[in-house]
């Protein structure tokens, strides 16, 4: 079964409903594939939180009886026109309740799990940095470095900037951010290692905390641990420059990102 099938019997999974060959072909499917697993687990804490939230909120107690048996006594002496919009403010007085609960859980958790792009992108740099990732693809020469990454990914890939931004290349390669194909290349300025991460920015919507403040502002500048992170959005990518470089020098890089053009690109002597 695939993953769109799969989280189609979510909610027979979750109630223990359906047959047992439904359930376990979902349990061996969870168990290979992290990012559906993933999201049963966050599907399921929602719905205990919206239930949990709404027996809180409507537990019955003994001043809520009280008021209750008042109503009644009164709606006996009323017309039965008088009773029908009685029990209509109650349906809608519940449902307002309902829908106010599950908005707001479903906000705080939207926002508390929305996945952070420069720090998905620190931790790939990281392990590349300190050898812990080997890179795919090895190479001084930008060029090679950008037909490598063209053949590994279907969205459009830039030749790296070059020397005369600061930017000395070693190699490139791919990974994936938040289940997001990302093509890195990685080099050095000043002397400090340097990451660029590249992805297709149909991505974006993804990273809603990186989409919103990309439409704020030109460049999106952060920090992440001793990492600085720049991050911009360049024709149909958006590009991240990742180091402890100052950020002046960062910010170099990603601007000359691409911007070589293809009848003026050279190999280094």
């Amino acid at each position: 079964m695939k993953c769109d099938e799969i989280r189609r019997h979510w909610h027979l999974f979750h109630d223990s409903e359906g047959d047992a060959q439904l359930h376990l072909q979902i349990n061996q499917h969870l168990q290979s594939c992290s990012n559906c697993a993933r999201w049963f687990f966050e599907q399921s804490r929602l719905e205990d939180g919206i239930t949990q939230k709404l027996t809180e909120e409507m537990l019955p107690t003994a001043e809520l009886w009280v008021g209750i048996e008042k109503r009644l006594t009164r709606a006996r002496r009323v017309k039965s026109r008088s009773l029908l919009m009685l029990a209509s403010a109650v349906v809608v007085s519940t449902a307002a309740i309902f829908i106010s609960v599950a908005m707001g859980i479903w906000s705080q958790h939207d926002h508390s799990e929305s996945p952070d792009l420069a720090q998905l992108a620190v931790a790939v740099h990281d392990r590349l940095a300190s050898g812990r990732e080997e890179v795919m693809f090895s190479s001084a020469s930008h060029i090679e470095v950008e037909n490598y990454l063209r053949g590994q990914v279907t969205f459009p890939v830039r030749c790296p900037p070059r020397e005369d931004a600061g930017f000395e290349v070693r190699g490139g390669g791919t990974c994936k951010l938040a289940s997001d194909s990302v093509a890195y290349v990685v080099g050095h300025v000043d002397g400090k290692d340097v990451s660029i991460f590249i992805l297709s920015r149909d991505s974006l919507p993804h990273f809603p905390d990186e989409d919103a403040a990309l439409r704020r502002r030109l460049i999106y500048q952060c920090r992440r641990g001793n990492v600085e992170v720049v991050m911009k959005e360049i024709d149909r990518n958006v590009v991240l420059v990742i180091g402890q470089a100052e950020r002046s020098r960062l910010e170099r890089v990603l601007q000359a990102y691409g911007s070589y053009a293809e009848g003026h690109r050279r190999e280094d002597g």
